[in-house]
Formats: structure tokens, C-alpha cells, sequence
């Protein structure tokens, strides 16, 4: 995760100024194909360490994540790459507030 947010960050500062969107549209597809394997990784790791089942509830919330990625991955029109930022943004969030206050 922190790979992929250093990815975000444009390395060279000499410029005066930076076009963050443009520089953004120029390496997403390498960004979100990191944040593919990580998703995979996410998913293999529980299984692998027996740490959780193969299938549980939090699949679902991944595979609505890799929809989105896999939108951003394809698209790089600013309006989808924004649905792709808040949609999730909205699923991290409810996930969130599932697991940790389940009543």
C-alpha cells in the first residue's frame, strides 16, 4: 500500500509547477495495476496463512474494489476516474464501519 502511494507522488520538483492531473493520467495504468496485485495478494494471504476462509463477507467488498480498479484501469476519462476514487472511498468506508462496529 505504501508502493502504491508513493506511485501518487511526482518525483520531479524542479518544475515550477506540476500538472498532477496529467501526471496522474500518465502512470495509472502502472497504479492501478499494483493496487490489481495487491487485491490479489489481499486475497490469497488469509487462506495461505490460515488465517481466514477462502470464501468470506469480505470478498464481496473485494470484488466491487476490482471492479472499480479494473474501470480506472481501462478508462482514463476524469469523470470515471473520479466514480473510481469515490466509489471506493464509499465501499472502504462501509467496510469499515461493518467490521469494526458490527451492531
Amino acid at each position: 500500500m505504501f508502493f502504491a502511494s508513493t506511485i501518487l507522488n511526482p518525483r520531479d520538483f524542479t518544475k515550477e509547477s506540476i500538472d498532477l492531473a496529467q501526471y496522474f493520467l500518465s502512470i495509472r495504468r502502472f497504479f492501478f495495476a499494483v493496487l490489481i496485485l495487491m487485491l490479489l495478494l489481499f486475497t490469497i494471504d488469509g487462506p495461505l496463512f490460515r488465517t481466514e476462509p477462502v470464501f468470506n463477507s469480505a470478498r464481496v467488498t473485494q470484488v466491487f474494489v476490482g471492479m472499480a480498479v479494473c474501470g480506472g484501469l481501462i478508462s482514463d476519462k476524469r469523470h470515471v476516474q473520479t466514480a473510481v476514487a469515490l466509489t471506493t472511498l464509499a465501499i472502504l468506508c462501509a467496510l469499515t464501519v461493518f467490521r469494526f462496529f458490527p451492531s
